[in-house]
């Protein structure tokens, strides 16, 4: 049986790089921790940081969700992501399907 679309959203290529749903208030480690706290990225609902590797290329982002995940709050944010294949991290089930949609 093929594919839905949503099966295809959620389902990483071998070069997707990752959106992080990143909650208000939650810890982050390492270098992303440092380059979030850098932009003042807190994971306020609707919140976009790119996050670059050591030579500026953009490898992952991060996306707030405020308090709580609500699917549709992902509804405005692939027009604001770079060209590429990203990959939601974090979301499966129902509410991945919805968030997908």
């Amino acid at each position: 049986m093929p594919a839905t679309l949503s099966e295809r959203l959620l389902t990483s290529s071998s070069n997707a790089r990752p959106v992080r749903l990143v909650q208000t208030g939650q810890t982050l480690e390492g270098r992303v921790a440092e380059w979030a706290a850098a932009n003042a990225f807190k994971g306020k609902a609707g919140q976009l940081l790119l996050v670059p590797d050591e030579a500026g290329r953009v490898t992952e982002a991060l996306f707030g969700v405020g308090e709580a995940f609500d699917p549709m709050s992902l509804r405005g944010l692939a027009p604001r992501l770079p060209s590429g294949d990203w990959v939601l991290e974090g979301v499966s089930g129902p509410e991945g399907e919805l968030a997908a949609v």
